[in-house]
């Protein structure tokens, strides 16, 4: 016998209670009122624990501000203990006052004139820390105006559900939304109920009843092999105590006699199991009796009952256990095994299998006939009937041989089909009753071209060496030299190309009808018809295929007559007209570039080219001279007509150091030249935050260049690091010379640019690179209100650069930098300079927080034991920490705009220390207190009030 474990993993999902939500508030609803004046904007908080409002404060985004603001510490509330807390706003007295519409709340408390409560239904809210400025709680999604969201609660309320909570971030599911909740309700309209009524005020819960439930309702097992079942039970909360649960054998077709429970002091079901909070995984072993009497399958179904602990079964606690038996029946069922054979006609025999699962035991010979269902019985000798039989002592494999039948016809793969029927007493037909014999034609085939231009995963043609007889259509033209022949044909259901060293005086002539004998060929990706044995015209005619209008090119369109519209021509010079044996031009439609082959034998290899926007006829084809066969897919235009030109090349096709070269007042040479650039993007959209347009730079390595434009019809991203050409004329606003865009094209990626390093003064060279400047230091304040601005900094070389922080790259506003810092600057070279002549006002751009890389400061210290207090501070900022030696240290209090506000310098002993600063004529607001040692600096904010 061998053993079989159920293990019931009980995975406790802590989702409604979490140790990390004690001691903490919790934002609970927050309301717009409808009274008069809007009154009374209000905000419910639960205090989870013992909570110290003094460490909280609130904030709020109004409107379409991108900025939390107004904030308002709440440590007026004191210290809360597991109940509720409102803040509220009201601009009048009387009727729609929050006392009168909320007459049983306590711990409540006036925002006063402060606009932080006096929120609409569109704006955001969140608590935060004071002290970390970490958030808490918040509503609403930031920097979004809710005026028309789905979380939009004017005139009304929104309440959080229970168990959900606190979110650091934003969550719409965890809330439910009454928008218009209060409009024309509540005392102040007249009627019988208060807003606190209304809302369900003072109803959150934390946590709900601990129910249990089965993950999975079913398993399967063999009576003799050894498995472990694992039963997932999900406790949701997993808020229960210790107790007990049990399993109880209730129904299905075995018995608990099958099974072993020695392990539970033999005891029969139920069994009695138990339940220890914390505890997640129980093991409980079940082995069932490894007889040698056949039982056939049977099932056990199990229930979970009489759960104690706090512990409520869930409506999924029921689960089957089904058990295969090992041993075999006394009589058994056939099958065929394989139930498919393949053989070609010349063959001469092929057998089919028949298998048995048991022999008899009672010393019966099983019989069963085989018998042809379909298909013809001329093909296998006239086959109809065979009876195949299993002798008791014999083999549980037999096999039935058929001879086939080897004639002249012309007839194709064909299918026969045969079935087990008649089985003899005690024998049962199983699953595969019925098997299929292929027999491949050994006599000459007829072919299509579809049938013939398969190709394997790496590209191989599938039919490779057959012999065909194909009659065609032929496409296009010669592409051969005399007396070579190479061109395309098409029978409708697929088109291939022809070579052949010889012509059999047949000169290729688009539309003709034609018949030619050969072997399918391989020649560098493109499947062809070679080694002909003859060509020859035949009577009739055959039009060419419709052309398809398509947007890939790939295998599907080998051979195929084509068209790609509206497709750019990617570089002016590859057109190399009249050049070698052909060339190739890659055109693209935005989104993929593709490859056309003008052929020396084509009417366009001597014409120059016509138009830079195409639609472009061709036959698909292929080069590609190494496995995989996969790539070098091109199209082949067949003469001049297949060109089709929507726009005509008006553009100059330069470097970028051409088109940005200027005279001695800084003004473009080029100046209102159309051109074609091309070369590889290195900067993001500096017109991101824009509604229309796009703005960034790309370099060709003979320079870089500013692409610009505001026109909504230009829709593009750039990609740093992709292969970019941009059509458009030359141009400059306040010194920087510009592309203003008609149409950009991305081909890709390529390999990014390398930053040049730049150490003397930024100059026109510069202007629209790439480039890095070392070792700086700030002169100015690094500025992060979001807004665009210049800040100055200087080497170690004492070179002055201005630099500039563009709105619209949002994330260099996240990056903390003060005079402290020594940094490395990544960014692309610009110019404002907005009076004539232009050759002042250089200045570089970061483009990313990343290109600004801070390589010294001072360093982050942390003190051991720090503490400040009272948090807020009004009149004096006590501060308490040990220190390990006997210094000075400097104590400075920054304000938001990284504006010294305090300094005093203090003497350190070895040991603990406390100091304080004053702080009575500072403004009220949130200020950075940084104590600066020997080892490093100790950064922590307070709150001044």
């Amino acid at each position: 016998m061998k053993k079989i474990y159920f293990s019931l993993l009980a995975a406790f999902l802590l989702l409604a209670f979490n140790t990390t939500m004690a001691q903490t508030p919790i934002l609970t609803m927050i309301g717009d009122g409808d009274c008069t004046g809007g009154n009374p904007k209000f905000i419910e908080i639960y205090a989870n624990g013992t909570v110290n409002f003094a460490d909280y404060s609130i904030e709020n985004q109004s409107n379409a501000s991108l900025t939390w603001g107004n904030t308002f510490n709440l440590a007026a509330l004191g210290t809360v203990t597991n109940d509720y807390v409102y803040v509220y706003y009201e601009s009048a007295t009387g009727i729609g006052t929050f006392a009168t519409e909320f007459p049983n709340a306590t711990n409540a408390l006036s925002n006063g004139a402060s606009t932080t409560t006096n929120n609409n239904g569109d704006d955001r809210l969140r608590i935060i820390n004071a002290v970390s400025l970490t958030v808490i709680d918040q509503f609403g999604v930031s920097d979004v105006d809710g005026t028309g969201t789905t979380w939009e609660y004017t005139d009304g309320y929104a309440r959080r559900n229970n168990g959900t909570g606190p979110d650091a971030g934003f969550t719409e599911s965890n809330w439910t939304i009454a928008f218009n909740g209060f409009n024309n309700l509540g005392l102040c309209q007249g009627g019988s109920s208060s807003f606190e009524a209304i809302s369900g005020a003072g109803t959150y819960q934390l946590v709900s009843t601990p129910t249990m439930n089965i993950e999975s309702p079913s398993f399967t097992i063999n009576e003799g092999s050894a498995t472990t079942i694992v039963t997932r039970l999900v406790i949701d909360p997993a808020a229960a105590s210790n107790g007990t649960y049990q399993i109880h054998l209730v129904g299905g077709n075995g018995s608990a006699a099958d099974l072993d429970l020695t392990a539970f002091g033999g005891g029969p079901f139920p069994l009695t199991l138990p339940y220890v909070t914390g505890n997640d995984t129980l093991d409980v072993p079940i082995t069932p009796f490894n007889d040698a009497v056949y039982e056939g399958t049977e099932t056990f179904e199990f229930v979970l009952r009489n759960a104690t602990g706090g512990l409520i079964l869930g409506a999924d606690s029921m689960f089957t256990l089904t058990m295969t038996d090992n041993e075999l029946p006394p009589d058994t069922t056939v099958n065929f095994n394989p139930i498919a054979v393949s053989a070609n006609e010349g063959a001469g025999t092929v057998d089919l299998t028949l298998e048995i699962g048991q022999l008899s035991v009672n010393g019966t010979t099983f019989t069963v006939d085989v018998q042809l269902a379909t298909g013809s019985a001329a093909d296998i000798n006239a086959y109809t009937t065979q009876t195949v039989s299993f002798a008791p002592a014999g083999s549980t494999t037999q096999t039935l041989t058929l001879t086939i039948t080897d004639d002249v016809l012309v007839e194709g793969t064909e299918n026969l089909t045969f079935t087990l029927v008649n089985p003899s007493t005690g024998l049962t037909l199983g699953s595969n009753v019925t098997a299929t014999l292929t027999l491949t034609d050994n006599d000459a085939p007829t072919y299509t071209i579809a049938s013939l231009t398969s190709v394997d995963a790496n590209g191989n043609p599938d039919s490779l060496g057959v012999s065909v007889e194909l009659d065609v259509v032929v496409m296009g033209i010669n592409y051969g030299d005399a007396p070579n022949v190479n061109f395309y044909i098409h029978d409708g259901t697929g088109g291939m190309g022809v070579f052949s060293s010889n012509n059999f005086g047949y000169t290729v002539n688009e539309g003709d009808n034609i018949t030619l004998r050969g072997k399918v060929e391989f020649f560098n990706g493109l499947t062809q018809i070679g080694s002909l044995d003859t060509i020859y015209t035949t009577s009739g005619t055959t039009p060419l295929p419709a052309v398809a209008a398509i947007t890939s090119l790939g295998e599907a369109q080998e051979g195929e007559l084509v068209e790609l519209s509206n497709v750019t021509v990617v570089d002016q010079t590859d057109w190399n007209t009249g050049v070698g044996a052909g060339f190739n031009v890659e055109v693209t439609d935005g989104t993929n570039t593709f490859s056309v082959r003008i052929d020396k034998s084509a009417d366009l290899f001597n014409m120059a080219l016509p138009g830079c926007v195409l639609n472009v006829t061709g036959i698909g084809s292929q080069f590609d001279n190494s496995s995989p066969y996969t790539s070098g897919y091109q199209l082949l235009p067949r003469y001049m007509a297949d060109i089709e030109v929507v726009t005509p090349c008006s553009s100059v096709s330069l470097t970028i150091a051409d088109a940005t070269e200027v005279d001695a007042n800084g003004e473009p040479v080029l100046f209102g030249t159309d051109v074609a650039l091309r070369g590889i993007i290195t900067s993001p959209d500096f017109r991101e935050l824009q509604p229309n347009g796009t703005e960034f730079t790309f370099s060709d390595g003979t320079g870089g260049i500013w692409a610009f434009t505001t026109d909504s019809t230009v829709s593009f991203d750039p990609i740093v690091g992709d292969s970019v050409v941009v059509y458009g004329n030359i141009g400059s606003g306040s010194g920087v010379t510009r592309v203003y865009v008609d149409s950009v094209f991305s081909l890709g990626a390529a390999t990014p640019f390398t930053p040049t390093l730049v150490t003397t003064a930024l100059t026109e060279a510069q202007e629209g690179e790439l480039i890095t400047i070392e070792n700086l230091s700030l002169t100015g304040t690094w500025n992060t209100s979001g807004g665009s601005y210049n800040v100055s900094a200087v080497s170690d070389n004492g070179v002055t650069y201005d630099i500039r922080i563009d709105a619209d790259r949002a994330e260099l506003f996240l990056v903390s930098l003060s005079g402290s810092n020594k940094f490395n600057l990544t960014g692309i070279g610009s110019q404002f300079d907005a009076t004539a002549p232009r050759t002042e006002g250089y200045q570089i751009l970061p483009r990313f927080g990343d290109d600004i890389e801070i390589i010294s400061g001072i360093q982050n210290l942390e003190l051991a034991n720090l503490t400040v207090y009272p948090v807020p501070a009004s009149n004096k900022l006590n501060f308490a920490f040990d220190f390990n030696q006997n210094e000075n240290a400097n104590v400075v209090l920054v304000d938001v705009l990284g504006k010294v506000a305090v300094s005093k310098e203090i003497n350190l002993s070895n040991g603990a220390n406390v100091n304080h600063i004053s702080v009575e004529n500072l403004t009220t607001g949130i200020y950075s207190l940084q104590i600066q040692t020997s080892k490093g600096v100790s950064y922590t904010s307070v709150l001044v009030k």
